[in-house]
């Protein structure tokens, strides 16, 4: 149930409204334009991952699933001027030809007349398989803003990747080869090391060819982009992969040592 509280004396102003199943687990309540936005992860409560809109004057919900996998983003979804909500799946597998959205970036609008949530773009990594394998996930709330009479928009995932997008172009028509491709050429030059740390001598400007659609010259001053020193955890999936991790997680859980607390 959806409860609106008058922040002053927490009253209730107005009554209880149906919004999401029970037990299942949203990251964040986003309020853009009096419509409310987030989504679920973990699958809680037996619940499918999905993203939910609610029209507080229509008081009507909208969803929409990726159909495997989870929105991770702790702060719930980006939201862009025009109302499209942006947010990372993971944990799944990406085959858009079939409906299925696991692990990119999704754009999800609701429809003004029906309230309904529309798939209205999308974008899948080139190695999208080879993450799932790794469980390097697209697990991050974007960040949008305005430079130069663009809004672009920043996300990232446990891959240690930035993208960098217009929000304002059609991703699906993008290739991500040409991603891939200035990735190795990054990585050949030691300046990005995939799957250790971000480090890119600096500048979030280095990857604009990276980027999608996102030409804006953001100079070699406008970012600066420093990782950890390493990820151990992240040394570790890479070498026994997602099932050695999940057999390991479940032995816990049997022996007593470990609970399954993310959905707490």
């Amino acid at each position: 149930m959806l409860h609106q509280l008058n922040v002053a004396d927490g009253e209730e102003v107005a009554s209880p409204s149906k919004f999401m199943p029970p037990n299942g687990k949203p990251y964040a309540l986003n309020l853009f334009n009096n419509i409310i936005y987030t989504h679920t992860g973990s699958g809680c409560g037996g619940n499918p991952n999905v993203a939910y809109v609610y029209d507080l004057a229509a008081k009507k919900v909208g969803s929409w699933g990726p159909a495997g996998g989870g929105m991770w983003g702790r702060t719930g979804p980006a939201i862009s001027a025009n109302g499209t909500m942006y947010t990372g799946t993971a944990d799944g597998r990406w085959d858009p030809e079939n409906g299925i959205y696991g692990n990119g970036i999704v754009g999800l609008k609701p429809d003004p007349k029906t309230k309904m949530l529309l798939l209205e773009d999308y974008y899948g990594p080139s190695n999208a398989e080879w993450l799932v394998k790794r469980d390097l996930d697209m697990q991050v709330t974007p960040a949008i803003f305005n430079y130069k009479g663009k809004e672009l928009m920043v996300d990232a995932g446990k891959e240690c990747r930035v993208y960098l997008m217009d929000t304002r172009v059609d991703w699906r028509r993008q290739s991500s080869h040409a991603a891939a491709s200035q990735s190795a050429a990054l990585q050949r030059r030691g300046q990005l090391r995939v799957g250790g740390h971000l480090g890119i001598d600096g500048q979030l400007g280095r990857l604009q060819r990276h980027a999608l659609g996102a030409d804006a010259d953001l100079g070699t001053q406008a970012f600066r982009v420093q990782g950890p020193a390493g990820i151990r955890q992240g040394d570790l999936r890479r070498h026994r992969g997602v099932q050695g991790v999940r057999e390991e997680r479940q032995a816990a859980v049997d022996a007593g040592v470990e609970s399954r607390s993310s959905c707490l």
